[in-house]
């Protein structure tokens, strides 16, 4: 029973968000002045920059049209994300394994966490871009808008490369230990892998 809450309330949780992002980007508030006088004010969301200007009601082509790019765009990320999850959690057990048979392995810890951190960073940024791209549609100039989504897309593929790069620092300096313990040990180095 408790479960189904949990799974309820992170539903609800979801529906909220996906409401939210189905209204218009433009957020209408009422708001009193000094003077204690009501004054309307159209504010952008807080990732939009205040000097492009947005449109109220764009067409639900254009909305839907952005909306399915963005998933589309997010969901071969994450694809990329996941696999490279995959690849520095093995490599993180097979650092376990060395460091069980008498390893020094902290070197290789310290870069498979860093690659974690720039992963961690990079789904951020994929998720920023993509919430950019479904706002493409509200903006009056929607090229720079695109191209904003696109520099931050652009951006969260810089981390993501960097994140491979440090697995990859990662594996070499584990396989080089790998090697070390097996001419040391007479063990075969397939044994870890």
């Amino acid at each position: 029973m408790r479960k189904m809450r949990t799974i309820l309330a992170a539903g609800l949780a979801v529906l909220a968000l996906s409401a939210a992002a189905a209204l218009p980007a433009v957020a209408m508030a009422d708001t009193a002045d000094s003077t204690g006088t009501v004054v309307a004010t159209t504010t952008p969301p807080p990732s939009v920059p205040a000097t492009f200007p947005m449109i109220a009601h764009p067409s639900k082509k254009a909305i839907v049209e952005y909306r399915v790019k963005a998933r589309v765009r997010l969901a071969a990320f994450n694809h990329d994300a996941s696999v490279l999850r995959r690849r520095i959690n093995r490599l993180g057990f097979i650092a376990t394994l060395v460091h069980k048979a008498g390893g020094d392995v902290t070197h290789v810890r310290e870069e498979l966490k860093s690659a974690r951190d720039y992963l961690a960073v990079s789904q951020q940024q994929a998720k920023i871009a993509a919430a950019e791209l479904r706002l493409v549609p509200y903006f009056v100039n929607r090229k720079a808008a695109l191209a904003r989504a696109n520099a931050e897309f652009k951006t969260a593929r810089g981390s993501l490369r960097s994140a491979r790069s440090w697995k990859q620092a990662a594996a070499s300096d584990l396989w080089k230990l790998v090697k070390q313990y097996a001419q040391q040990s007479k063990v075969s180095a397939k044994d870890f892998a």
